[in-house]
């Protein structure tokens, strides 16, 4: 515990409480939360709690396949209650099922924004 100004506070991470640590990480790019579980353990399963995720990536390194197991992944792990922002930027030709579901999957988080890009997205 640190003692500043007569207040006492938790000295550690593990001493936040998982409401806050939510609170926080929901500010955080995907990308980011998986760099803080490198940091500490208490952010290990940290992204699994995001609330914005973005999945916007160079087509040219990323396959399409790659992309869509990616977002299955991140979806089907995600322990948050809630999705504020879900962005998809590529060409779901031939993954028109998986995008539904994961849209199913956003709205059924109380999804609040919903971005979809399939312009110039992966060439087959």
């Amino acid at each position: 515990m640190i003692t500043r100004d007569g207040k006492t506070y938790p000295s550690t991470l593990k001493n936040f409480p998982d409401e806050l640590i939510e609170k926080i990480i929901s500010h955080f790019p995907l990308k980011e939360c998986t760099r803080a579980a490198l940091l500490s353990k208490r952010f290990i399963n940290s992204w699994k709690l995001n609330r914005n995720l973005c999945f916007v990536v160079n087509k040219q390194r990323f396959p399409r396949d790659a992309y869509a197991s990616l977002v299955d992944r991140v979806l089907d792990q995600h322990w948050g209650p809630k999705v504020e922002r879900l962005v998809l930027t590529f060409d779901p030709t031939g993954q028109e099922n998986r995008v539904k579901g994961w849209i199913q999957t956003a709205v059924a988080k109380g999804v609040e924004e919903l971005r979809l890009d399939f312009r110039g997205g992966h060439q087959p």
